[in-house]
Order: C-alpha cells, then structure tokens, then sequence
C-alpha cells in the first residue's frame, strides 16, 4: 500500500488521490497491529523459534510509527488539497487546510515519539519539525489574510480510504 502511494507522489498525481492511499496505509497498519497483538501471533514472533527474540518488540514501535507517519501523510495531502481549493475559489478551504495541517503536525509528532529507540528518530523528529512549521506558517496567513474559521478536527470529513491492497494476515503455525 505504501508503495502504490509512494508512486503517486512520485508521478505528482492528485493530492486527494495520494491522502486517500496514505489513508488506506493508516487502516492496514492498524490492522496489522491487532493482527499482532493477538496472542498466538505474538508470541510465534516473539518465542523461541520466532522471528524476533523475545525481548525485542521494536517491531511494534515501528507498526506505531509507520501508522503515524500515514496518518501524518494523509492529512497532510488533504490539507495542500483543500488548500488548492482555496486557491481556486472557495476560502473557507483555508480553515478547512489548518485544521488538517494541525492533525498532520499531532500525529508526526506521536510518530517522532513512537520512535525514540529506533534509528530514524532523528529524521522524523525532523519530520514533525517541518510540517509544524507549516502549521504555524497556515495559521499566520489565515490570522492576517483569509481570517476564515477554522473547524475543529472531529468536524471535518474524514478521508476516504483507498486500498490497493489485499491484506492477508500472517497465521501462526498449528
């Protein structure tokens, strides 16, 4: 799933096409959470012959932070979306673009959180870094340009996933 939306950043396609596969990540993270929060699965990953070793569940920081970092992304391109909305004559759009950037900022900081013992910390700390900026920027231009309201996030749309995927959860052996 994170490949089909990374190829669509890459090919600049529609900023809703691309939160809408980042989106469709975030569920199939979460999915795969509870997929390996169950038990069995556990400590198949976890046990003596398991993947991992028993005291080694940086795999589950890593589920955490890549959720995060989708739900960051896929805010994040809702906003510049309804930024362009904006642009292109509907203002409220602008409110509608902080409040997306402002849950975008949220969830790359609880990413850059999630991974504070792992190796790519610093760049998501970066990361979290950048899209505040881009908050504090939206939030400034909106004070003193377009003074639109700004709806609080439980009131926006949420965005609509799309899955490119078929997710197949891993069983653990009889």
């Amino acid at each position: 799933q994170e490949a089909f939306h990374s190829k669509a950043v890459s090919e600049n396609l529609s900023l809703s096409l691309r939160a809408k596969l980042a989106e469709g990540a975030a569920q199939l993270y979460t999915a795969a959470k509870r997929v390996f929060d169950r038990p069995a699965v556990s400590s198949h990953l976890c046990g003596e012959i398991g993947i991992f070793s028993g005291q080694d569940r940086s795999w589950m920081n890593r589920l955490a932070v890549a959720y995060e970092r989708a739900v960051a992304t896929a805010a994040e391109a809702a906003a510049a979306a309804a930024g362009a909305e904006a642009i292109s004559g509907d203002p409220a759009q602008y409110g509608v673009q902080v409040s997306r950037l402002r849950l975008a900022a949220s969830a790359a900081q609880r990413a850059a959180v999630a991974a504070s013992d792992l190796p790519e910390r610093s760049m998501l700390h970066g990361e979290a870094a950048r899209v505040a900026a881009a908050v504090a920027a939206a939030e400034r231009e909106n004070t003193s340009v377009y003074m639109e309201v700004v709806p609080p996030p439980a009131a926006l749309p949420k965005v609509e996933a799309r899955v490119m995927v078929k997710p197949t959860p891993p069983e653990p052996p009889p």
